[in-house]
């Protein structure tokens, strides 16, 4: 029986048992927060360029493997920081659970996978585990943020070099017109796969061939630039030949998706001479290994109380890993047995009354999936007359959001002029309202919306979207969408002063309405 056998008390292979455990934990962790990996594969099926997260789970899993196989277990309580991230992450994945953000799901699984890996062999092996869990990043669909900046650069780029080639262009927006015809730079024509295929590429090769962290990083930084100038030269490339040939070529008419990615491979080609030259040039600084012992120091003594604290250490972070998950199904399994709720607006909100909606006359008409209850009343105030819009969620689930990528505020043939804000006090409370100049065929409207959640009126998505989190966490309902119209004259200032005064008087019975559910 060797040294660490010895350490954990058993008469088999530390390793093997390392390996055991390893298996057991990782696989609890999975089973716990399953419905995560499921929304993961859901990605990679039916988000556009994430479906390589089919092949860098399996490189993933064997590089953990492979790492796991040079290595025996660590006799070491665990230190503060290792502790410390666990509850973060576990924290994060219950707020990324509670308001439906799959990103935060995600991201906090590896985190939590990567410190039930630490739990197993030690709080020394903390710099093993990072790349072969955070491989797993890169598929993760989390940079569909970064396409409209994508996109601005872009059209920049290739507006300097169609003048560098005395081509004539006129630039408005995102479509590129020349004499030949028009082109838009499209969502897909931002480059952000190629983008992200180039940084999952560069990690995983700097990763095995690079030791370094100050070249890993340079490398990637390499990676990345070459498959934006790769991504700029592909659309230049299109426009140019579409203006040669007045929009008939191939590329223009039919299909310009392979040329892409054959221009994107041919960048790629010098990338391992890049890896090469860069570890010959750049210095190697001992800044990762002052911060692996930094981190890795804690704990080290011997002794069977020692291990004795160790084991202890590592079951209280096995603990803080699965508690959230087993937390979330114990609250939100609640949400099923609340009864259906129904708006019920009064007659009257102050001096508004009521009144019946007339046929044919355009309405506000916000598209919000999967709301619980909606309804859109106009109240009207001697010559005065606006359009209330609400709706209600109890729960927050994926196809059923309150922020979600699927809702709008306005149909399709809605087009939105002018944005300001609505700011009043209403006694102590104040509240803000986004408000929007918007038309809709020849009418314009004026229409201040905000999000309701838990007695507060919020019109900031992303913060309508933590504070229905916590709402959720609490086992309150999440809240719901606010929106008023009203028809403008010939300029919108009289618009403005129907929403406030009606706002004035109703908003406090709005937000107890799709509160007090």
């Amino acid at each position: 029986m060797d040294d660490q056998a010895r350490a954990y008390g058993l008469n088999i292979s530390a390793r093997n048992w390392s390996s055991f455990v390893a298996f057991v934990v990782v696989a609890i962790v999975c089973f716990t927060y399953s419905s995560t990996i499921r929304l993961l594969i859901t990605a990679w099926q039916e988000t556009d360029g994430y479906s390589h997260g089919f092949f860098l789970a399996p490189i993933s899993l064997l590089l953990v493997i492979r790492v796991a196989r040079g290595f025996r277990p660590d006799a070491h309580w665990m230190p503060w920081w290792i502790m410390l991230l666990a509850v973060f992450s576990g924290v994060t994945w219950l707020l990324g659970s509670a308001s439906a953000t799959q990103s935060v799901q995600m991201v906090s699984l590896l985190l939590l996978i990567y410190c039930a890996l630490l739990s197993v062999y030690g709080p020394s092996r903390w710099q093993e585990f990072v790349a072969p869990v955070g491989l797993l990043g890169f598929s993760i669909p989390i940079f569909g943020f970064i396409v409209p900046q994508l996109k601005v650069v872009t059209v920049f780029i290739i507006s300097v070099w169609l003048r560098w080639t005395g081509r004539s262009a006129y630039i408005d927006g995102d479509f590129v017109f020349v004499r030949a015809g028009t082109f838009e730079i499209a969502a897909g024509c931002a480059g952000v796969h190629y983008l992200v295929v180039s940084l999952t590429i560069g990690f995983l090769y700097s990763y095995l061939n690079i030791k370094a962290i100050g070249v890993r990083v340079i490398f990637m930084g390499v990676a990345a630039a070459l498959a934006l100038v790769a991504n700029w030269v592909r659309v230049f490339i299109i426009i140019t030949v579409g203006d040669i040939t007045e929009m008939q070529h191939y590329l223009v008419t039919v299909d310009h998706y392979y040329f892409g990615w054959f221009v994107y491979t041919l960048f790629l080609i010098p990338l391992p001479f890049i890896a090469t030259y860069l570890q010959r040039v750049v210095p190697c600084h001992a800044f990762l290994e002052a911060l692996e012992s930094c981190l890795s120091r804690w704990g080290r003594s011997s002794g069977d109380r020692q291990r004795r604290v160790a084991m202890a250490s590592s079951l209280l972070l096995i603990s803080f890993v699965v508690f959230p998950a087993l937390f979330a199904e114990a609250v939100f399994g609640r949400e099923n047995t609340r009864p259906a709720y129904l708006i019920d607006l009064p007659e009257t909100l102050g001096g508004w009354h009521r009144s019946k909606l007339p046929s044919g006359r355009a309405a506000i008409a916000p598209h919000f999936v999967g709301a619980e209850s909606e309804v859109t009343h106009q109240y009207d105030q001697d010559e005065q007359r606006i359009l209330l819009y609400l709706n209600h969620y109890t729960k927050q689930v994926q196809g059923a959001e309150l922020v979600g990528y699927e809702n709008e505020w306005y149909a399709n043939e809605w087009r939105v002029e002018a944005r300001s804000r609505l700011v009043f006090d209403v006694g102590n409370v104040t509240y803000r309202f986004e408000l929007e100049q918007v038309r809709f065929m020849s009418s314009r409207y004026l229409v201040a919306h905000a999000y309701s959640v838990g007695n507060k009126i919020i019109d900031k998505p992303w913060l309508a979207k933590v504070y229905g989190g916590i709402n959720r966490l609490a086992g309150k309902p999440i809240g719901g969408a606010v929106a008023v119209m009203s028809l403008c004259g010939h300029d919108c200032i009289q618009s403005e002063t129907n929403i406030r005064n009606f706002l004035l008087t109703a908003t406090g019975t709005v937000v107890r309405v799709i509160s007090d559910s």
